[in-house]
């Protein structure tokens, strides 16, 4: 199977079937195609591996479970946050993370979040202000923790002690992300960095992956239509602002996208036409 294949096949599986580690490999494998994920899968196997070592008999104590997932995590094998912000696109492909130990707070979600579901727990990456959270849904007991700082415990206060330092007015609540949004949230900021250093053939591939995995996303269909048009790729930009008009019944782009779409469409005619023999 193809690298393609294989994320169009992650694209076809329902959210809750997608393993996060999985798939942020098949898009850095994407981003370079020379890369082997395979040593990197490996080290994952193995945290979770030790994870389980670490609690061995005693997996029904969510305490004992938070426990060895910083241990092994954060204390054994030194995953940390990339505190630099011009390292953080690198710091969302998680090929980098695995080899450096240093990630985002969002690609530190993610690994423990994948550790934990292998820890056979109910796990949900959530959309906090100041930045994203890991919850545990345990029988008797639900837990926040926060990969960012170590999967510390995080608690009531804490989070509103994490909103007063964000300088956040506004009233909050915990959405949980689905796992796609997540792998688009880490392939947004490649992007962005991509396009700041003025790579749009790049940023143009990064969003086409992630269209692999969420297809029926219609701001990625548009942002593709737009790069397109920028570079004057006049078919490439018409295909993709279809399928943003096909999906974005509601969305106020609507309409610029039309117009843009009529444009490209007389300009694609009128150069089809200069070259009639």
């Amino acid at each position: 199977m193809t690298l393609s294949s294989h994320l169009t096949h992650i694209g076809q599986r329902p959210d809750h079937n997608i393993n996060l580690i999985d798939a942020a490999l098949g898009l850095a494998q994407y981003s370079n195609n020379l890369l082997d994920v395979r040593p990197h899968q490996r080290h994952v196997d193995r945290l979770i591996l030790d994870a389980k070592f670490y609690i061995g008999s005693d997996t029904e104590t969510l305490s004992i479970v938070l426990e060895s997932v910083r241990e092994i995590i954060a204390k054994r094998y030194g995953f940390v946050s990339e505190m630099k912000s011009d390292a953080l696109s690198d710091a969302t492909l998680i090929s980098t993370v695995i080899e450096t130990r240093r990630g985002s707070a969002l690609t530190l979600c993610l690994l423990y979040a994948h550790v934990l579901e292998n820890l056979d727990q109910n796990v949900e990456i959530i959309d906090f202000p100041a930045r994203p959270l890991v919850r545990i849904i345990g029988p008797t007991e639900t837990v926040i923790i926060d990969p960012y700082h170590g999967g510390k415990w995080v608690r009531s206060q804490d989070l509103r002690e994490m909103l007063k330092d964000g300088a956040q007015d506004a009233p909050f609540g915990l959405k949980p992300l689905a796992k796609r949004e997540v792998l688009i949230r880490l392939q947004d900021v490649i992007k962005l960095d991509l396009l700041r250093r003025a790579a749009p053939e790049a940023a143009i591939s990064v969003i086409e992956a992630g269209l692999l995995i969420d297809p029926k996303n219609a701001r990625l269909w548009r942002e593709l239509g737009l790069l397109h048009s920028r570079l004057d790729h006049i078919e490439d930009s018409i295909a993709a602002l279809k399928h943003f008009l096909n999906l974005a019944t509601q969305d106020p782009h609507r309409y610029s996208a039309s117009q843009l779409l009529q444009q490209l469409t007389q300009k694609l005619k009128l150069g089809q036409d200069t070259h009639i023999p």
